[in-house]
């Protein structure tokens, strides 16, 4: 299936099945190259505003029992952008273009909730992220537990709060993707948003820059963890990011030049030794 079926037919369309919620803005970014430098658009770019748009006019003009001319424009705002900064590393540079476009919103607070191109969240997956930030602690980032789906079949991935700390980020990812991520809109801006330098491993660096800002302000700003499988990745296609050896290898490389002086022997040791299982990485040290 094309990844622009993956994104119309599965991933928008679980946002549009979001209960209880109206998001300010859906923005549907658009990663596909341009043919020609030139292009205004990519060759996908009208295919994707044009099935959007029929998605979001059946699916939500059938929820609210309305005819399709009905619906009302603000129900669900929806945009396709094209990818401005950097393509295909991760998807950072796409995210990062609709977290910029983000800040024209209004005030805060805002918050951004990615989802990849293939993954789908649970139909009350935002209304439970933004429960938890209307609660007293009112944390600046949520973290949804996940079910993660691929050729060996299903395993439950359960986010806990107390694996989320520095150490565990620089020897594994405790269980964060872009698709569970809950974040305040100011604060991914002052920690950089995600490097778009890294063709991997962004994920795990977002959060340790994250959880250094959380701790530079004293802990009066809190991160939080939803244990109720709200999303699912799906983890089939071998020529994804993830299961990319080379690029692999550079995120890795630059994840290491920035992290490596501060990781433990021990952290450091474990941290090699899940890169060499998972992707075949050889650590290549830095000269001068």
């Amino acid at each position: 299936m094309k990844r622009t079926d993956l994104l119309i037919n599965r991933s928008l369309a679980s946002v549009y099945k979001q209960q209880s919620v109206n998001p300010l803005k859906t923005y549907v970014v658009d990663d596909n190259e341009k043919q020609n430098p030139d292009d205004e658009f990519s060759t996908e770019y009208l295919d994707i505003q044009e099935k959007t748009e029929i998605l979001r006019t059946k699916t939500l003009s059938k929820r609210l029992g309305l005819n399709p001319e009905q619906l009302p424009s603000e129900y669900f705002s929806t945009d396709v952008i094209p990818n401005t900064r950097t393509h295909g590393n991760s998807g950072a540079g796409a995210w990062n273009t609709a977290a910029y476009l983000a800040r024209e919103l209004g005030q805060g607070p805002l918050y951004l909730a990615f989802l990849d191109d293939d993954d789908e969240w649970k139909d009350r997956y935002l209304i439970s992220c933004f429960e938890r930030i209307s609660s007293n602690r009112k944390p600046v980032a949520v973290f949804a537990s996940f079910m993660r789906l691929g050729k060996e079949g299903e395993e439950l991935v359960t986010v806990m709060r107390e694996d989320l700390t520095q150490d565990t980020f620089f020897a594994t990812n405790p269980g964060v993707q872009g698709s569970n991520m809950f974040i305040e809109l100011g604060t991914f801006m002052e920690i950089g948003g995600f490097d778009e330098s890294m063709p991997s491993a962004t994920d795990r660096d977002l959060c340790i820059r994250l959880l250094d800002h959380v701790e530079s302000t004293a802990k009066e700003k809190e991160i939080d963890t939803l244990k109720e499988c709200l999303m699912l990745h799906h983890a089939y296609d071998d020529s994804r990011v993830s299961a990319d050896k080379e690029m692999k290898q550079r995120g890795l490389d630059i994840f290491y030049r920035k992290y490596r002086h501060r990781m433990s022997d021990n952290v450091f040791a474990s941290s090699l030794s899940r890169a060499r299982k998972l992707f075949d990485y050889e650590y290549r040290p830095r000269e001068g």
